[in-house]
């Protein structure tokens, strides 16, 4: 796991409204944000309405640093989408006579999620090898995914050896009534998103599976 994919780094200026001077992070975003975008902005931008005491409060950790000082806390910070994410920040300040502080935000929720992602995989591998049935592993792949995402519905359907008819694999959360609509149906190029998916061995993205064909 590359848990240099969820750091992040700022340089905030201790001025009104902590402006952010500088960013850079693991990945192309920081909390869902172009680096260059940042700058100039203040850092209240990433502050969750709900932390306690808010962006005055994480000021007030940033100005009573001493000069080359150190200290970490966990802060809830709001992403682009509106989601909100719980950080470790390690804020450190600059030698004497510098206004400025460098922050390191590091995604707890985001290494939570790749670990949970890691140990299921060891899992799945672990039930391949020690022969478990075709359907409680693809049960156990279904419901891992399912659990990172709330509200999401997970299943796989599995295509004949004749490459004519499909048959649902696993769906722990899907209505049984659905899986029964399409357990023994021939697939083809208006057969809903997973029948067009494999009549044209393609990937097909839908907004709504009730009623976009593929």
């Amino acid at each position: 796991m590359d848990n240099l994919a969820h750091l992040a780094m700022l340089s905030v200026r201790l001025a009104p409204g902590l402006p952010m001077v500088q960013a850079a992070s693991g990945r192309a975003d920081v909390l869902g944000y172009a680096p260059a975008a940042l700058v100039g902005q203040p850092l209240s931008l990433l502050c969750a309405p709900q932390e306690r005491g808010g962006c005055q409060a994480l000021q007030a950790h940033l100005e009573a640093l001493a000069p080359g000082g150190s200290t970490r806390l966990l802060w809830s910070l709001l992403r682009r989408d509106g989601s909100v994410r719980q950080h470790e920040l390690l804020l450190t300040r600059g030698a004497p006579g510098s206004d400025m502080v460098t922050v390191c935000l590091v995604d707890l929720g985001a290494i939570a999620f790749a670990q949970a992602l890691s140990d299921g995989e060891n899992e799945l591998l672990q039930m391949v090898a020690t022969g478990q049935p075709l359907a409680a592993v693809l049960g156990r792949l279904t419901a891992l995914i399912e659990a990172q995402f709330d509200g999401m519905f997970c299943s796989v359907m599995l295509l004949d050896a004749d490459g004519v008819r499909m048959h649902p694999g696993a769906g722990p959360r899907m209505p049984s009534s659905y899986l029964a609509l399409l357990d023994n149906l021939a697939i083809g190029p208006a057969v809903g998103s997973c029948g067009t998916a494999m009549f044209e061995d393609r990937t097909v993205i839908v907004d709504d599976i009730a009623t976009e064909i593929g």
